[in-house]
C-alpha cells in the first residue's frame, strides 16, 4: 500500500507578508522608495514612511538562573544558523524553516502588542505604550526561523535579546540590514528566506516580480 501523501500546506498570511517582503527589498536595493504602505493613527518623524502593521510576539531568552541572556555568542552565531536539514521537509514549511532556531524551552514570553515597521524603524505598540526602535538602535539580527527574528539593541535598560515573532519579522530583518550592515551574510547568501520558499510560491499561484526573484537566485 502507498504511503499517504501529505497535502502542501496552504497560503497564509505570513506568505504573503514575505511575498511583500522581497518587492520592498527589490525597492530599496534600487533606490526606490517602496510602493507599499500602512495607515497608522499616530505622527511618524518627518520623512518617515509606515510600510506594514500587524501583531507581533516578543520572547525573550533566560538562562538557567532565570535571568535573560544578554552575551550575543550565546544567541548568534553558528548555533542558530546552519543546522541539519529536516529529512523530509516540504519546501516552504514551518518544519522546513524551524532548523534554525534555539529550542522554544529556552524562549519565554515577554509581551506581545502591534508592530509598524517604517522606513527608519519599527514602533511597538503594547499595553504600556508605545516604544519607538530606529534602526541603528538594534545592533544584532538573524532571522531564525519563518516570522521569527532574533534581535539585540540597546533600550533605556541597557542590553535587550529579544525574539521576534510576526509576519513581518522578515521585512524588520531587510530593512535593517539595508540601513546598517548590506553584508549580513544571511541576505547574501539568501538563508533568511524558507528553503525553496520562491519557486513554492510560484507554485501556488504567487509568482514574484522578475526583479524580485532575481535576488534570491
Amino acid at each position: 500500500m502507498d504511503e499517504e501523501r501529505v497535502s502542501p500546506r496552504e497560503w497564509t498570511t505570513a506568505d504573503s507578508a514575505l511575498w511583500h517582503t522581497l518587492v520592498i527589498l527589490a525597492d530599496r536595493r534600487a533606490r526606490r522608495m517602496p510602493k507599499q504602505r500602512a495607515k497608522v493613527d499616530f505622527p511618524l518623524a518627518e520623512g518617515e514612511i509606515a510600510l506594514a502593521t500587524g501583531p507581533f510576539e516578543m520572547d525573550v531568552l533566560l538562562g538557567d538562573d532565570g535571568a535573560p541572556v544578554e552575551d550575543p555568542k550565546l544567541v548568534f552565531g553558528a548555533r542558530t544558523l546552519g543546522g541539519d536539514d529536516v529529512p523530509g521537509a516540504e519546501p516552504g514549511t514551518a518544519a522546513d524553516a524551524d532548523r534554525r532556531d534555539l529550542p522554544d524551552a529556552a524562549w519565554h514570553h515577554d509581551f506581545s502588542g502591534e508592530l509598524t515597521v517604517t522606513s527608519h524603524g519599527f514602533y511597538l505598540q503594547t499595553e504600556e505604550g508605545r516604544f519607538r526602535w530606529l534602526w541603528q538602535d538594534v545592533s544584532q539580527a538573524e532571522v531564525s526561523a519563518f516570522t521569527a527574528l532574533m534581535l539585540q539593541g540597546q533600550s533605556e535598560s541597557g542590553t535587550i535579546t529579544w525574539r521576534l515573532r510576526s509576519s513581518w519579522a522578515e521585512l524588520v530583518f531587510v530593512l535593517w540590514v539595508m540601513a546598517t550592515n548590506p553584508g549580513h551574510p544571511q541576505l547574501a547568501t539568501g538563508s533568511w528566506l524558507p528553503d525553496h520558499w520562491v519557486e513554492w510560491a510560484a507554485a501556488m499561484g504567487y509568482p514574484l516580480p522578475e526583479e524580485a526573484a532575481a535576488l534570491v537566485e
